[in-house]
């Protein structure tokens, strides 16, 4: 079990309702799809953390619809396989924290000089309920 404040502060800025859904929103995407659709819009996303760790493994940048639809695929079938936990756990440890640093723990060393990333300050998960991931 992942425990700290860090897992609850990624989940709260990225995807709310991970423990939620089956590797996409289809409700966030729903809603990025008609908000894309007005002219004046600045391009709205809705990648779920799980297409997110998807798209840094297997999909790369490609801005395709193929890449999407890959990237959705691969996100339901990491789902069924390797559960939330698991999926939390390696988006942590792979994603990208600014300045070409990669990793959770590799971040909390270069941006904060710390040793754990999982001793992050509550306040950067105010408001997301605790759960067993």
């Amino acid at each position: 079990a992942l425990g700290g404040w860090l897992p609850r502060a990624v989940v709260a800025a990225e995807d709310q309702r991970f423990f939620d859904h089956p590797g996409y929103d289809l409700a966030a995407l729903t809603d990025a799809w008609q908000h894309n659709q007005r002219s004046d819009a600045t391009l709205a996303g809705a990648s779920t953390l799980t297409q997110q760790l998807a798209k840094l493994v297997y999909t790369g940048e490609d801005r395709s619809a193929a890449r999407k639809l890959r990237e959705l695929l691969y996100a339901v079938e990491m789902e069924r396989t390797l559960g939330k936990a698991r999926i939390l756990q390696l988006y942590l440890a792979l994603a990208p924290w600014g300045d070409g640093v990669c990793g959770a723990e590799r971040a909390a060393r270069v941006h904060l000089g710390r040793r754990e990333a999982w001793a992050v300050r509550p306040e950067a998960a105010a408001g997301v309920p605790e759960r067993s991931v």
